[in-house]
């Protein structure tokens, strides 16, 4: 750790989630961005409070999983952290959704538009958030 960042603390611009530090080296970190398919993030709809996972789809997009059919999701919805994987602290901006479909029986299939374009990235600010016991973390949603 140095200067109290190790690994899992979240990376952030003005705009939203960047992804987390996953290695510490020295003056440098290395960052999963959560559009990589290996991320998995807590999140919620900000409208309806309904949550699911967030994870990289490939394309510079995100796929929203695991929200059930009955739920009302729309286009341009809001999509925040939920704050329940133990990484993340609730309200920080993921994206906005950008298509809704049926998926399966149970599932919406959900497309989200990540806050912050990955691709022009300047400054990103680490923050140092303590985050939940692994006792209280949700087993599905606990970091690898």
């Amino acid at each position: 750790e140095r200067l109290g960042i190790g690994p899992s603390a979240p990376v952030v611009t003005p705009a939203g989630l960047v992804g987390r530090v996953v290695t510490v080296a020295g003056d440098y970190l290395r960052v999963q961005l959560i559009t990589d398919r290996a991320s998995s993030v807590g999140a919620m709809v900000e409208r309806s409070r309904r949550q699911g996972i967030v994870r990289g789809a490939g394309g510079g997009l995100l796929s929203f999983d695991y929200v059930p059919r009955q739920s009302d999701v729309r286009a341009g919805d809001r999509v925040v952290t939920a704050g329940i994987d133990g990484v993340y602290p609730r309200g920080l901006p993921i994206g906005t959704v950008s298509e809704v479909s049926a998926g399966d029986d149970l599932f919406h299939r959900i497309r989200v538009l990540p806050a912050v374009d990955l691709g022009r990235l300047d400054q990103v600010y680490v923050l140092a958030f303590e985050s939940l016991p692994e006792e209280l973390q949700e087993p599905s949603l606990a970091t690898p």
